[in-house]
Formats: C-alpha cells, structure tokens, sequence
C-alpha cells in the first residue's frame, strides 16, 4: 500500500466553525435568524433608508436590544442578497505637478535651499543644516551648520552665492 493512502483528505464544505443559528437578547432571550431576517427586511423596507450592514447591526444592538456580531450581520444579509453592492470608485492617473522642477537655460539662475535636521548624539539635541543647491548643475553651493537658523543667516548665506556668483559672471 503506498502511503500516500495516509495523506489527510480535506472534507468538502465551508471551512471553519459552522455558523450559529441563533442570536441573544440583552435580556437573556434567544432569537432564531429568521427573526433576524424578518427585522432586518423590515428595516430596508423603509422608505428612504438604505443601510449597510455596519448600521443594519448598530441598529439590531441600539433599538432591539440584541446581542449581535457584524460579521454575522454581514453574513445574514449577504445570504439573503440584502447587501448593497459595493461602490467601485475609479482610479486616476497620478497627478504630477508641473513645474515641479526648474530647467534653468545657465548656472546659478535658479537656486534653492535645503534644510535638514541632523541629531547630534554628544550633545542630545538636532543641529540644523541648509545647503545651497544650483539647479542648472544640480551641484552644492556651499553649506552652513547651524545649532539653531534665523532668517537673516539664511539671507546672508544666499548673499553670499549671489556674489560669488556675480564676480564668476565678470
């Protein structure tokens, strides 16, 4: 006998605990799922009420009193196609911003800083650096280290590259 005869063979049906046939009250009454069907058409029978299941079951706990599980509520009404059905939203194409990068014709014409924090472990506190960036090279202009930036330091530093930049240009 080979032993693949003693392979576990899975057992056709719904896999998991078998669903429960009935819910309880709060006071300690159980009700059958057909009741549970009856109240929940009762419900969706309103005029101008469109529920969900996640409101359906709200609505179960709050007004009836009863003891009951979303999931189950989910179940019930999907098996009944008391469901609605699912909004399917379309998706865009990923907007991308234009102008988001600057083509600049000649160095130094377009420039842009950059700011980060850098956590410094000696002395348990962040130290600020800005970076000047060219945008026509995509090269660093210079750079300053900072425990802590004004605006002035930040006019001062780009003042400076104007005028390094300006006497490059003579």
């Amino acid at each position: 006998m080979s032993k693949s005869t003693y392979y576990y063979l899975p057992s056709c049906g719904k896999r998991g605990r078998k669903a429960s046939t009935s819910t309880k009250s709060k006071q300690g009454i159980r009700y059958s799922n057909e009741y549970m069907l009856d109240r929940i058409s009762w419900l969706l029978l309103q005029e101008f009420d469109d529920y969900g299941y996640e409101k359906v079951r709200g609505w179960l706990n709050n007004s009836e009193g009863l003891i009951i599980n979303g999931k189950k509520v989910y179940r019930l009404m999907q098996e009944t196609r008391l469901l609605n059905s699912r909004i399917r939203r379309e998706r865009r194409a990923k907007r991308i911003a234009k102008y988001l990068l600057q083509n600049p014709s000649q160095p130094c014409e377009c420039m842009q800083t950059v700011t980060k924090y850098i956590y410094v472990h000696g002395e348990h506190r962040n130290a600020l650096l800005i970076t000047v960036l060219d945008m026509f090279s995509r090269g660093i202009l210079g750079y300053r280290w900072e425990w802590s930036i004004n605006k002035y330091q930040v006019i001062d530093l780009m003042r400076d590259f104007c005028t390094i930049t300006a006497c490059h240009r003579r």
